[in-house]
C-alpha cells in the first residue's frame, strides 16, 4: 500500500502493521455503489464510508486491483459515457474526500499468487471466489486489523469462511444473507471498543 494523503503524514508500513488502527477494504462494487447515487446500495455504501471517514483510528485502504476493476468497469459509475481520464479523475476525487488512505498493494507475480493459493488450498469456500475476490480476500487478511467492505454475495459468502466477522456485507435487502451493515454501524458508533484492539 501507498500512501497519497497530504492531511496525515504516517508511514504506510506503521499503518498496515498496527493493531491500533482500523483498516477497512471496500471492494469494487462498494466503491460504484458509493459514487453512483442510483445504485441499489448506494445508501449503504455511502453512510458506511462517509462514518468511517470521520473516525480517527481508522484508515481506508483501496487495492490496485479493486482500483484496476473500477477503471475496467467505468460505465457503473452512473449515468453518461466515462472515458479513462473522467473515471481517473473520479477516483481520484474520491481518495481526495478521504481522510485517511493507503492505495496500492503486494506486487502480484506468480510466486505471490500460487502462495497463497497454496497457502488456503485446505479452504475450498475460500478458494472458490473469483480471482480479484480471493486476491482482495486474502489482502485483508494479511493486514494487521484489515476487515472488508461489500455488496457482493458471492464474495461475502466465500470471505466469511476464513474472515469471519472481519468482512462485513453491506446491503439491507437481501433474503439469503442478514446485512452486516447494523453491526458496522454500532461498532463505528461505539469506536470499535470491541475490535479496535485485535491483531
Amino acid at each position: 500500500m501507498k500512501e497519497n494523503n497530504t492531511k496525515n503524514k504516517i508511514d504506510s508500513k506503521v499503518v498496515l502493521d498496527s493493531g491500533k488502527f482500523i483498516k477497512f477494504l471496500p471492494d469494487t462494487n462498494t466503491l460504484f455503489a458509493y459514487l453512483n447515487s442510483n445504485n441499489q446500495f448506494h445508501y449503504e455504501a455511502k453512510s458506511s464510508i462517509d462514518a468511517l471517514n470521520l473516525k480517527t483510528n481508522v484508515w481506508i485502504l483501496v487495492s490496485h486491483l479493486s482500483i484496476g476493476e473500477f477503471l475496467s468497469h467505468r460505465n457503473l459509475i452512473g449515468r453518461g459515457t466515462y472515458s479513462i481520464k473522467r473515471t481517473i479523475d473520479v477516483l481520484i476525487k474520491f481518495l481526495d474526500s478521504l481522510n485517511r488512505h493507503l492505495y496500492g498493494g503486494v506486487a502480484l507475480n506468480s510466486d505471490t499468487i500460487i502462495k497463497r493459493y497454496k497457502k488456503h488450498s485446505k479452504h475450498r469456500k475460500f478458494t472458490s471466489a473469483g480471482f480479484i475476490d480471493f486476491m482482495l480476500l486474502v489482502q485483508a487478511e494479511e493486514i494487521s486489523n484489515a476487515r472488508i467492505l461489500t455488496c457482493d454475495k458471492n464474495m461475502y459468502k466465500c470471505g466469511k469462511s476464513v474472515l469471519g466477522e472481519k468482512i462485513y456485507y453491506l446491503p439491507n435487502n437481501s433474503k439469503d444473507i442478514k446485512s452486516d451493515y447494523p453491526r458496522l454501524m454500532l461498532e463505528i458508533q461505539n469506536d470499535f471498543n470491541k475490535v479496535g484492539s485485535q491483531k
